[in-house]
């Protein structure tokens, strides 16, 4: 009896291991597109900044004083916007949000997910019903087949169109910098 107890709650600290490394997944993509999304946006922004300072020194101070306030303008606008692009993207998503975006995204789950991820960062939970909990949430992520595709929560396609979208925003900035 002692044997099956001991084995019962080893594979419900599996099913919980398997729960926080599914997590651990969509919040790595998660992050990840986050940051690409807000790098697109930050090289849009300064490239405007950028333009703008052309058109700018072009209309209106071709040099002398004017051309380097024009100048320390651009300077301190973009970096104005990439430390507030920086900022924004400082923290990483709770396990609540990630628990909160994987329901959405999938409905049948009836708060098993964000019950489990609740309960589990209260600080009167107790090791059994916390392992317990967590151990039916991976098995509802199981039983929707979210462990096998976790582009239903999150898409790849997301992921490099936000990376793409990056990378369109760093060229376009390129160029206003050459």
């Amino acid at each position: 009896r002692a044997a099956l107890e001991a084995s019962r709650e080893i594979a419900v600290r599996e099913r919980a291991e398997q729960l926080q490394a599914f997590l651990s997944e969509v919040r790595r993509r998660w992050t990840r597109r986050s940051w690409l999304q807000g790098c697109a946006l930050a090289a849009a922004a300064c490239a405007t900044v950028v333009f703008a300072g052309w058109g700018a020194t072009a209309l209106v101070a071709p040099q002398g004083i004017p051309l380097l306030a024009v100048a320390l303008l651009v300077l301190l606008g973009s970096a104005f916007i990439v430390g507030r692009s920086v900022w924004l993207l400082r923290r990483s998503p709770t396990d609540r949000q990630i628990a909160r975006l994987i329901e959405e995204r999938e409905p049948q789950l009836d708060d098993a997910v964000t019950t489990a991820v609740d309960y589990a960062a209260r600080a009167d939970a107790t090791p059994r019903m916390r392992d317990a909990l967590l151990g039916d949430a991976s098995d509802a992520l199981s039983a929707s087949g979210l462990h096998h595709d976790l582009d239903r929560v999150l898409a790849r396609a997301s992921v490099r169109k936000a990376a793409l979208h990056a990378s369109a925003g760093v060229a376009v900035l390129a160029i206003a910098v050459a």
